[in-house]
């Protein structure tokens, strides 16, 4: 069984316009850089290990180093290696005041998957994203610790989204 995450992060500006930071290469290139360090990779094209994603989407890949100094007990009991993460993140076209997105974490050679379900929307004079993500781990004797520690992990990264991409709108 898979957990659950739902996260919302608030924007102080129209749908469109975060939309339009969403699509943007600079934006992503600058995001993956800021939030990934050097050891980062970032392509606009779709993951082949992910599966189909809707004609006309802006898709973009990263991937960055976890050192081992840096992960949990919970983790390197399990693997005491470097991680390498990849993530997706797919979105289809602003229509209505709406968007949708599709995203993935993924660790390779790991019994590690996340997919989630990301929805731009209008919020006051606003706007905002609202993240479903189910996080899905086969190592059943220790899922529920590194489940939990990897949850954490993803809300801090999205937090850490969140507060790149309002200081790029600030700025741009």
């Amino acid at each position: 069984m898979a957990t659950s995450i739902n996260y919302s992060a608030d924007f102080p500006v129209e749908p469109k316009r975060l939309h339009d930071a969403l699509i943007d290469k600079s934006y992503w290139l600058n995001r993956v850089n800021s939030i990934s360090g050097e050891e980062a990779t970032c392509e606009f094209r779709v993951d082949p290990d992910e599966g189909p994603v809707p004609e006309g989407w802006f898709s973009v890949w990263s991937s960055h180093l976890v050192p081992v100094a840096e992960l949990p007990p919970a983790i390197t009991n399990v693997r005491a290696a470097d991680l390498r993460i990849n993530r997706s993140e797919h979105w289809g076209p602003f229509w209505n005041n709406r968007a949708s997105g599709l995203f993935t974490f993924s660790i390779p050679e790991s019994p590690v998957r996340v997919r989630g379900d990301v929805a731009l929307t209008p919020k006051g004079n606003g706007s905002m994203l609202n993240y479903t993500t189910e996080l899905q781990l086969k190592v059943p004797f220790l899922k529920s610790k590194i489940e939990s520690n990897l949850s954490e992990r993803i809300i801090k990264v999205l937090d850490m989204v969140r507060d790149f991409t309002i200081v790029w709108l600030a700025s741009h």
